[in-house]
């Protein structure tokens, strides 16, 4: 009899995952780190492969997007082993620079950091973060953004001071947006870098190279940073979730984000420099300024900021 539950038990779990494949409706290619909308207030991100795995049964109803492509809601009913998605090219805006002469310098932002447990952001799947790059010079190329990390990250269990170091590996994923009018505006560059924030990297704080010098527009330009998720044993993207649930005594079930690292320190707002933060998958998805920390509500500063920072290379 153990053996027939056993059984039971493996065909029923396997049935309840919805297992599919995002390619190009064109090439048949796969579409990398698709966005795949739940519709709940959550989602997650396909694979490299364009592997999705849904394992949340209540789940209805996807909304699938991806830059370059046509967005698609689809019955997850109606969901057979791939999801194709139409191509649809997008017009960049161009970034003019002139010949860059013989001189160069390195210009270093540096990231602002510090070990107060509870001034800290803390990530969750999905959340994604906008910060300003800009520069002085009319010939300046972004060459690496710095991001404010512990080689000894922490990892939270309710209350301040109830910290464990933890090691953590996670995926983000960096595009460029222009800069309309002090906040973050549309793409910019054709770039979907994807990178792996490992705090058993000898660098501190973490810096990301990115894959092509890129020229800083006259007013400037955001880095957007998408926490897709953390690293399998494998090396893959996890399918997890990006929430928790709970259900009250009524009945009704609650969802709360599910952090993931990693967690940037807070620090205050410079004048006119700001970072933006929005829940893509949410319904309220525009971008807003940081007001508080994600964990305790500790009002140390007017307004938050976190202390990205990058490198620029300047001719002259």
């Amino acid at each position: 009899m153990k053996y027939l539950i056993a059984f039971f038990f493996i065909v029923t779990t396997a049935f309840a995952q919805k297992k599919f494949t995002v390619i190009d409706a064109s090439t048949k290619a796969p579409v990398p780190y698709a966005g795949i909308n739940l519709n709940n207030g959550y989602g997650i991100y396909a694979g490299e492969d364009g592997s999705v795995i849904i394992t949340d049964t209540s789940v209805t109803a996807i909304t699938v997007s991806s830059v370059g492509y046509r967005e698609k809601r689809a019955d997850i009913s109606s969901i057979t082993d791939v999801l194709t998605l139409e191509p649809q090219p997008i017009e960049l805006k161009e970034v003019v620079v002139s010949k860059k002469k013989s001189k160069k310098r390195e210009d270093v932002i540096k990231a602002k950091l510090h070990r107060d447990n509870g001034a800290m952001y803390m990530s969750s799947i999905g959340l994604q973060y906008a910060f300003l790059v800009k520069s002085d010079k009319k010939e300046a190329y972004l060459s690496k953004i710095i991001l404010p990390v512990f080689k000894a990250a922490f990892e939270a269990e309710g209350r301040p001071g109830t910290f464990d170091k933890v090691p953590f590996r996670t995926f983000v994923k960096i595009e460029v947006l222009e800069n309309n009018g002090g906040q973050p505006g549309e793409r910019l560059f054709d770039l979907g870098q994807v990178a792996i924030v490992d705090n058993n990297n000898k660098e501190e704080p973490f810096g990301i190279t990115l894959t092509e010098e890129l020229p800083v527009a006259e007013n400037g330009m955001f880095l957007q940073i998408t926490i897709l998720g953390r690293v399998n044993p494998d090396g893959s993207l996890s399918n997890e979730v990006g929430y928790l649930t709970s259900t009250d005594p009524d009945g009704s079930v609650r969802k709360w984000p599910k952090y993931c690292q990693p967690n940037f320190p807070l620090v205050e707002r410079p004048k006119g420099v700001l970072t933006f933060i929005r829940e893509p998958f949410s319904n309220n998805n525009s971008w807003h300024a940081i007001n508080e920390p994600h964990l305790h509500e500790i009002k140390k500063y007017p307004d938050f900021n976190i202390g990205f920072g990058y490198t620029i290379i300047a001719y002259e």
